[in-house]
């Protein structure tokens, strides 16, 4: 007779069901639901752009999409050989996505790692509320993780040669392409391939290193082509966060973030930024927020905590069992005495009741781990390059990141949920030899995050108020939907949508002008809208046929005394539609 599954066999099966769902349901929105995300748009008219007119260089654009131009340039192309639907740029956006989970699994199969470890570092994955987020919004983000994570692939798993030399350089000129965010994991990258024996430190030189700096190099060869045609400095240019050519400085965007234009700041050369970000880092906020490590969000912080304290005491040769007991020790203290004394710090009670509960479910799984049989420790040169890798991302984004924007520290991603995913498998491991019951019951604690983590899936139901829930849009988007992209980007963000249909049917018979002070309505009306403070009076919108006005940013718009403008839609702390007569 076949022998029964055992527990935690039938448990990670359920992982593996929940992943094959999510992917069907990406799937989906990616095929129903239109843009949403505010860079998406943004960022996306560039794409237009050339979905319009092909070629590469058009310096009416501006330069911050050139800065990034992996995933927006083949997107307009793809729009210049088949129409502008969004869906396409979607689809292309979901590719990236399946990179990087496949590129995060195989990592995680390492031989020194049970063999749930690529399971549960992918189901965590799904736990980061920024990685669902971004999953298919048409940013960057996710690319550039995506490129991170198969080139450490590429660099720990393929077999060394001439093949897999090409394939490094090309990955990693495309991560740079990606985002400029790569370079610091690229270093890391790079340190960790000089971690091993001495023997085959020559071949690593040979086969990965130097085509991983060959790649880097290209990329960064292609940033100062560019910066130069732009008469920037390299370092302006990867910034990449300047607004459209014809945006004031002081519009913001639904989220509230402000744009700048590259002229309007004296420059300061690279050294100068590093010199005043380490300067006036231990004056400000930054190493509270860093050190609450809340970066990969609520749910897993306990599990990132013990992870990055467990894997730094096993590469300095600390005893299994006593870098376990210390790991566990820290991560209590961090956890739920660290923000209570940093300065600015919130206390590990005021996150939802959700994340509180699993992360004290999850001191039994990481307890587990001093039982876990010594073939399944993660081996030291794994922890030590997986540090390697993460660690750089991590402070780059400390020192020189928007913190409140924690989607950018996404080259870390592949890193950091192979470590936890690996160290999570080893508890697993533990309790298993122990109490199989004890581990399923870990599993569905983990898979229960993940579920509670879907409130963020793709951004959908967004408010202006900054909430999020997919649940409330998902209900939104029944089959009536499916086939119309208007009420299907009314139910993934109302305020958006709302805009967009009745911009449109206040242009209707006259395609005129449109005045905005929403950078996102520029995918739209690419050569229609002009993105700029709201007026002061009817002078101002001489040439303009609509104005179209977000009502939840900090300085508000009062159309009284403006007998120019009628009234098509006015959504009080949303958004208003006029006409202009």
């Amino acid at each position: 007779m076949p022998r029964a599954p055992l527990p935690e066999q039938l448990a990670v099966r359920a992982v593996q069901a929940f992943l094959v769902a999510m992917l069907a349901l990406t799937l989906f929105l990616a095929l129903v639901v239109p843009y949403h995300a505010t860079d998406a748009l943004v960022f996306g008219g560039f794409s237009r752009w050339l979905g319009l007119h092909g070629g590469f260089v058009h310096d009416v654009i501006g330069y911050p999409p050139y800065s990034r131009p992996l995933f927006y340039a083949p997107q307009g192309w793809l729009w210049w050989l088949f129409g502008a639907h969004e869906w396409i740029g979607r689809l292309l956006s979901l590719a990236f996505f399946l990179v990087l989970v496949w590129g995060v699994f195989s990592v995680a199969r390492d031989r020194t790692l049970p063999a749930t470890a690529p399971w549960l570092a992918v189901l965590l994955l799904f736990a980061c509320p920024d990685f669902v987020l971004q999953a298919i919004a048409g940013q960057t983000d996710v690319p550039v993780a995506a490129m991170i994570a198969l080139l450490a692939l590429l660099l720990w798993r393929a077999p060394p040669g001439a093949r897999t030399a090409i394939l490094i350089v090309l990955v990693a000129a495309a991560a740079v392409l990606a985002k400029a965010t790569a370079l610091p994991a690229l270093v890391g990258l790079g340190a960790g391939m000089l971690l091993g024996d001495r023997a085959g430190l020559l071949d690593r030189l040979r086969w990965s290193i130097v085509p991983l700096a060959i790649g880097t190099g290209l990329g960064l060869l292609y940033g100062v082509l560019m910066a130069r045609h732009f008469n920037l400095a390299l370092n302006e240019f990867l910034g990449g966060v300047a607004g459209p050519a014809n945006a004031d400085p002081s519009v913001g965007t639904a989220g509230g973030s402000t744009g700048s234009v590259a002229g309007d700041a004296p420059r300061t050369s690279a050294a100068e930024r590093v010199g005043s970000a380490v300067s006036s880092f231990t004056d400000s906020e930054r190493p509270a927020i860093l050190l609450r490590v809340e970066w990969l969000g609520s749910y897993v912080r306990m599990l990132a905590l013990f992870s990055l304290v467990y894997a730094a005491a096993r590469v300095v040769a600390i005893p299994h069992r006593i870098a376990t007991i210390g790991a566990l020790a820290l991560g209590l203290i961090g956890y739920w005495i660290g923000p209570e004394v940093l300065a600015g710090g919130k206390g590990a009670l005021d996150i939802g009741a959700g994340a509180l509960v699993g992360s004290i479910l999850l001191l039994v799984l990481l307890a587990g781990v001093l039982w876990c049989p010594p073939g399944e420790r993660g081996g030291r040169l794994l922890f030590a390059r997986l540090l390697a890798w993460g660690l750089p991302p991590l402070i780059a984004w400390g020192l020189f990141g928007i913190l409140g924007d924690t989607r950018t520290l996404s080259p870390a991603w592949p890193a950091l949920f192979v470590l936890i995913g690996g160290v999570a498998a080893m508890g697993l491991a533990g309790l298993a030899s122990r109490w199989r019951w004890a581990a399923v019951g870990a599993i569905v604690v983990m898979l229960g995050l993940a579920l509670l983590n879907l409130r963020n899936y793709d951004g959908l139901g967004a408010r202006p108020d900054g909430t999020i829930n997919s649940f409330r849009a998902l209900k939104e988007l029944t089959p009536g939907t499916w086939f119309d992209p208007a009420e299907a980007r009314i139910a993934a963000d109302p305020q958006l949508g709302g805009l967009v249909v009745d911009i449109r049917a206040a242009r209707e018979g006259t395609g005129g002008r449109v005045l905005t002070n929403d950078g996102r309505l520029g995918f739209y009306f690419l050569r229609d809208a002009t993105v700029a403070q709201p007026p002061a009076s009817c002078a101002e919108l001489e040439g303009y046929d609509v104005l179209a006005v977000l009502l939840n940013l900090p300085v508000p718009f009062d159309p009284t005394g403006f007998d120019c403008l009628e009234p098509v839609r006015v959504v009080p702390g949303s958004y208003a539609v006029f006409r202009v007569v």
